[in-house]
């Protein structure tokens, strides 16, 4: 008797290769480490986006206001990438920069800008790299890396 099961699953997944929202965010953090000789590094985590709870057993919502709402397959598959500036020399100190939610392989992803407190919505990759070419080269964000880069000069003085 045969007991070997049948695969139900696609013989080919074809992944895709390529740039990504995930992908480039980490691009960026070890850049910047390179380029302050790791005094200050990015770090990108990754978990479910939170923005509202999702019950497993049903397929509804509950946004922020507590109003329930019917899901898609998308709802459930939504991320978060957070970025944060990190110092290790001053005990691991992290200062949260942005963060970026998107439904993998689909877009508009929304982009958060702490220094700035501001939402932007990207509608394709390339908008993408020119909303967080534009958020990080900013003069908020040069400043808060200038002042970490004191304050980790200033501990290592000590």
């Amino acid at each position: 008797m045969n007991t070997q099961l049948e695969s139900y699953w696609p013989a080919d997944f074809k992944v895709e290769t390529g740039a990504t929202p995930l992908t480039i965010l980490k691009s960026q953090a070890a850049l910047l480490g390179e380029q302050t000789n790791n005094v200050v590094k990015g770090a990108v985590q990754t978990v479910p986006d939170e923005e509202g709870s999702v019950s497993p057993t049903t397929d509804t919502a509950t946004d922020a206001s507590g109003e329930e709402d019917q899901l898609t397959s998308d709802d459930r598959m939504r991320l978060r990438h957070s970025l944060y500036l990190c110092v290790p020399s001053l005990g691991g100190y992290r200062y949260f920069l942005l963060n970026v939610r998107e439904n993998p392989g689909t877009y508009p992803v929304k982009i958060f800008d702490s220094t700035a407190t501001k939402w932007y919505e990207a509608g394709d990759l390339e908008e993408f790299k020119g909303k967080l070419r534009e958020i990080l080269s900013s003069e908020r964000v040069r400043r808060r890396i200038a002042i970490l880069l004191n304050y980790a000069s200033s501990g290592s003085k000590n």
